[in-house]
């Protein structure tokens, strides 16, 4: 069996796979909106779009596609705020971490999530990157 048989066969099972960690997510006891926002972190993997093929420098390497999510400061528990700024990104950076770390529990062995970055020049929302791997 090539290596990119067995990676096709792997990429079809993302779909169940994401069904699955879904259905736990909606078993745990959290709150309405981080229920909402890791299942929307979550799904996003069944998409077509998440293998693209990278050249660089004449050599092509497969990478999965990043996920992402956007936040308001609220959305993160910044209780008070409208905007992001350097004194409360930190916080907002630790919210999607723990996020993040929650759903790794209930996705082991499948899928592992990890910050991949953050942009917040609008400044009353923040893109979180989100890498994965599986």
């Amino acid at each position: 069996m090539t290596l990119l048989k067995i990676f096709n066969e792997q990429l079809a099972q993302l779909s169940i796979v994401s069904e699955k960690i879904v259905a736990s997510i909606l078993k745990e006891n959290w709150s309405e909106q981080k229920t909402d926002q890791a299942i929307e972190i979550v799904e996003q993997i069944k998409s077509k779009n998440m293998v693209k093929v990278v050249d660089i420098i004449n050599h092509d390497y497969i990478s999965l596609s990043e996920l992402s999510i956007t936040f308001s400061p609220n959305e993160c528990g910044i209780k008070d705020a409208t905007t992001f700024n350097e004194g409360n990104i930190f916080q907002a950076h630790q919210y999607i971490c723990d996020l993040l770390a929650d759903i790794n529990k209930i996705s082991v062995p499948d899928i592992h999530f990890s910050i991949g970055g953050h942009n917040y020049e609008e400044e009353t929302t923040c893109i979180f990157n989100i890498s994965w791997e599986f």
